[in-house]
């Protein structure tokens, strides 16, 4: 029935090199062709889903980006159908093995009672990118270091006045880790708000501005696999395990639904979270996968503690986020 269908439509955030990876070796497995829509923000693609179904169109499978979105927005519309009665793996359905094999003992549903937002990665969250020749790492082992001279006017953030890694940033370090009187000496500093994270990964590897705040990891991967002096950090105060893009809802009324089915269990097993563990370099929540060379700083930590940003009664209080760091850094916003 998939084969008939030919195809699933799907809308990622993800980089270019993840889709390529997951579409080539879907293709291979199936025969079957992945059509992506992409954007560098999960906000973009949100408001199309929105578009769409109002003009009457049903264009989409499946969406895989952030999670505030999903929670946010796609999941009070309802939109959203359940993932768990299209998984069909033993692996994914049999209390024992799924226990054996997942972190936490369980498949991870960011909405725990309704269950339509599966997770599927967990990993420290990469706070800060800075670039190597511009910085010394000792120069930034605490954010109260972001607050010297050396760095005013020269430290991008990450747009956190709408749904992105900005504001997960925001919300989590101003209410959690930090707090709002840190956010205003910060804004102190001058920071330019970005929403094009790909720009912004260009711009620290180049030098024009030393310090990035919640980047997007696989563009300032891509620039470190080509040499660019950049690298992250996570300063003493500590950090939160975050899934990035990796969270996967389907839609309802999907055109493709068989293709949808294959793709959600294909997505799960072990070979495909082994591929988008490293093209991403996002830690997968499946436990038997190798992070073979994966720096242990974005890796999760035997025995240390992290804060589970990935629930939904946090991630449904973005919007009052959304206007208290505009109150903060919308002077900033050009």
């Amino acid at each position: 029935a998939a084969q008939k269908e030919g195809k699933l439509i799907i809308y990622s955030s993800e980089g270019a090199e993840g889709r390529q990876a997951l579409s080539e070796a879907f293709k291979k497995r199936y025969g079957l062709n992945i059509e992506y829509v992409s954007s560098g923000r999960s906000s973009m693609l949100t408001q199309k889903i929105f578009t769409e179904r109002r003009a009457g169109l049903y264009m989409v499978d499946a969406f895989i980006s952030g999670s505030t979105g999903m929670v946010s927005e796609l999941k009070p519309a309802g939109i959203l159908d359940r993932p768990e009665p299209e998984l069909l793996l033993p692996e994914l359905t049999e209390p024992g093995q799924v226990k054996n094999l997942w972190f936490g003992g369980e498949l991870y549903f960011i909405d725990e009672t309704t269950r339509t937002i599966l997770s599927f990665t967990a990993y420290p969250s990469f706070p800060i990118a800075y670039n190597t020749a511009m910085v010394k790492p000792a120069e930034i082992q605490s954010y109260q270091n972001l607050l010297m001279p050396k760095f005013k006017e020269k430290i991008i953030l990450s747009n956190p006045t709408v749904a992105g890694s900005g504001a997960k940033w925001f919300q989590i370090q101003s209410n959690y880790i930090m707090n709002l009187g840190y956010m205003k000496e910060l804004a102190k500093q001058n920071p330019i708000i970005m929403d094009d994270l790909r720009l912004m990964a260009d711009w620290i590897a180049r030098g024009k501005y030393y310090v990035g705040i919640a980047p997007k990891p696989v563009e300032i991967t891509e620039f470190q696999r080509a040499g660019a002096p950049v690298d992250f950090f996570t300063p003493v105060e500590g950090t939160y395990l975050t899934s990035g893009g990796g969270n996967i809802v389907i839609i309802k009324n999907r055109p493709n639904p068989n293709a949808t089915r294959i793709f959600l269990n294909w997505l799960l097993t072990k070979e495909v979270q082994s591929i988008y563990t490293q093209v991403s370099e996002r830690q997968s929540r499946r436990l038997d996968i190798s992070t073979g060379d994966i720096s242990p700083l974005k890796l999760r930590q035997p025995g240390a503690k992290y804060f589970e940003s990935e629930k939904e009664d946090i991630l449904i209080k973005s919007d009052e986020s959304y206007k208290v760091a505009k109150e903060i850094f919308g002077s900033l916003m050009k």
